[in-house]
C-alpha cells in the first residue's frame, strides 16, 4: 500500500510539473517514463531491490527538465559526485565551447541526435593545447549523426584531444560522418586517456598525412572493450579500422568495417608500437604497402598477442599479410584466415615481411602475388633477424607449398591436436590457450568461451 501511495504521488507530481518542465526536445516522440514505477524518490533506492539507483536509472526523469532556461546543461555542477547532465544536441555542443569544461564530469542522460543542431556546426571537444581531462560517461546511450567536415584541420573527431586523466566510457556513436586532415577519428583524434566500451559506426575520411581510425586517430592510452564498424578511407598512412596509430594498449576490441589507405594500413590498427591483446578484425583491407588484416605495420616496440583477423587483404606493391603486413616486433599466439593478394612485393598468409619474431601462430589463408617466389603460406619474406617458432600454415587453403618460416600442414592435420608441437596447450588442460573445434582449425580459448 505504501508503494502504491508513493507511486500515485510521484505520478501526480510529474503531471503537475509537466507544463513547466516541458518535454526533452531530442526525444520528443518517446517521452521517458521508464523509471516512474521503480524509483523511491524519498530514498533514491530501487523499491524492489533496495539497491542504490545509478544515474542512468533516473536520467530519463531528470531529462524532463533538460531545457532549463539559462543553464548550459540539464543539471549538475560538473563534479564527479554531481556531473553535468547532457540530454540535448545543444547541450552536447556546449561542452567544447569553454576551457572550464575540459576537466568536468559529464553524463549523457539520454540519446542525442545531432541533426537537431540544424545548420549549427559541431564544436569539437578539446584540441591541441586544450585537452579534455575530464570524464564522459555515455551511460549506455547513443550520440547519433555526428557530422564534421574539416578537410584542412587536424584533431577532428567528437573529441579532438583527450589527456592522460581523461576518459570516455559506455558510449555508442551511430552513423558518424567525419572528414579531417591528420589525427582524425570517429570518437577522438588523439588520446592519452582511457576509452572503455565505446562503439562507433559510420565513415571516417582523412585527407592528408594520415593517423586516422574508426575510433581514434592515435592512441597513447588504453582502449578497452571497444568496437568500430565504421568504414575508413584515406590516401595516406597509419590508417586503421579502430586506431590509426597505436602507441598504447588495445585490448578486447574489434573492427569490422572496410579500410583503405596508402601504407601501414590495418583492419584494426594501421601502425602499432604498443600492445594489442584479445582483439580481432573482420572485413576488407586495401593499400599500397604494409597492409595487414589486423595490423599494417607492427613496429619494433609492437607486441601483438592472442588476436586474429579474417579479412580480404590486398596491396598493390607488397608487404601484405593476413594478420600483419610488415613485422618488426612480436607476433604471439595469433592467427589469420581469409585471403591475401599482393603485387610485386612479399605476400604472406600471416605476415607479409618479417624481421623479428613470430611464435605459436598460424594461417589458413589463400595467398597470391605477382611473383610466386615472394608468396609464402605463413611468411612472404624475411631478414636474417626474422625468426618463426612453433607456427604453421595450411598448404591446401593457401595454395602455396613454401614459406619463409613455419611448417605446412594439410586440412586433416589442422584438425588434429597432435599435429601441433608441445608448446600448444589445448583445453581442457590446465592453463590452456587453444581449443580444437570439430574439423579444426584451432581457435583461441577466449574466442570460443568468451574468457
Amino acid at each position: 500500500m505504501q508503494y502504491l501511495n508513493l507511486r500515485s504521488a510521484l505520478i501526480v507530481t510529474l503531471i503537475a510539473l509537466a507544463p513547466v518542465l516541458g518535454a526533452c526536445p531530442d526525444n520528443a516522440d518517446s517521452p521517458p517514463v521508464r523509471v516512474v514505477d521503480e524509483v523511491d524518490v524519498s530514498t533514491d533506492q530501487d523499491v524492489a531491490s533496495g539497491a542504490d539507483t545509478a544515474v542512468d536509472e533516473c536520467a530519463d526523469v531528470l531529462c524532463e527538465a533538460c531545457d532549463i532556461k539559462g543553464a548550459p546543461f540539464g543539471g549538475g555542477t560538473g563534479t564527479a559526485g554531481d556531473p553535468w547532465l547532457i540530454c540535448t544536441a545543444a547541450q552536447l555542443n556546449e561542452v567544447g565551447t569553454k576551457a572550464q569544461y575540459m576537466n568536468g564530469a559529464f553524463v549523457l542522460a539520454q540519446d542525442v541526435d545531432l541533426r537537431n543542431l540544424r545548420e549549427v556546426a559541431f564544436v569539437i571537444i578539446g584540441g591541441f593545447g586544450r585537452e579534455f581531462i575530464g570524464t564522459f560517461d555515455g551511460n549506455g546511450k547513443e550520440i547519433r549523426h555526428l557530422k564534421i567536415d574539416e578537410p584542412t584541420t587536424d584533431y577532428v573527431a567528437l573529441f579532438g584531444y583527450i589527456g592522460a586523466k581523461g576518459s570516455v566510457k559506455d558510449l555508442t556513436l551511430v552513423d558518424v560522418n567525419i572528414i579531417g586532415r591528420e589525427i582524425t577519428g570517429g570518437l577522438v583524434g588523439i588520446t592519452y586517456g582511457t576509452l572503455d566500451n565505446v562503439t562507433v559506426s559510420g565513415k571516417v575520411f582523412s585527407t592528408n598525412y594520415g593517423r586516422a581510425g574508426g575510433l581514434a586517430g592515435h592512441n597513447l592510452g588504453t582502449v578497452r572493450a571497444s568496437r568500430s564498424t565504421a568504414d575508413m578511407t584515406s590516401e595516406q598512412s597509419e590508417i586503421g579500422g579502430l586506431v590509426g596509430q597505436n602507441s598504447g594498449v588495445v585490448v578486447d576490441s574489434s573492427a569490422t568495417g572496410s579500410v583503405s589507405g596508402d601504407s601501414n594500413v590495418g583492419g584494426l590498427v594501421g601502425s602499432n608500437e604498443g600492445t594489442i591483446t584479445d582483439s580481432f578484425a573482420l572485413g576488407s583491407v586495401s593499400g599500397v604497402f604494409a597492409v595487414g588484416g589486423l595490423v599494417g605495420d607492427n613496429g619494433s616496440n609492437g607486441v601483438l598477442s592472442t588476436s586474429y583477423a579474417s579479412a580480404t587483404t590486398f596491396a598493390t606493391e607488397g608487404a601484405v599479410g593476413g594478420l600483419v603486413g610488415r613485422n618488426s616486433g612480436q607476433v604471439l599466439s595469433s592467427y589469420a584466415s581469409g585471403s591475401v593478394a599482393g603485387g610485386e612485393g612479399y605476400s604472406g598468409g600471416l605476415v607479409g615481411f618479417n624481421s623479428k619474431t613470430i611464435t605459436q601462430s598460424y594461417a589458413t589463408v589463400s595467398v597470391s602475388g605477382d611473383f610466386a617466389s615472394n608468396a609464402g603460406g605463413l611468411v612472404g619474406g624475411d631478414t636474417m633477424e626474422g625468426e618463426t617458432f612453433h607456427s604453421y600454415w595450411n598448404m591446401e587453403a593457401s595454395g602455396v607449398a613454401s614459406s619463409k618460416g613455419g611448417e605446412g600442414l594439410t586440412n586433416a592435420q589442422f584438425a588434429d591436436e597432435s599435429s601441433f608441437d608441445e608448446s600448444w596447450i589445448f583445453c581442457p588442460a590446465t592453463d590452456c590457450l587453444w581449443v580444437m573445434p570439430a574439423g579444426g582449425p584451432p581457435r583461441l580459448k577466449w574466442v570460443v568461451t568468451g574468457n
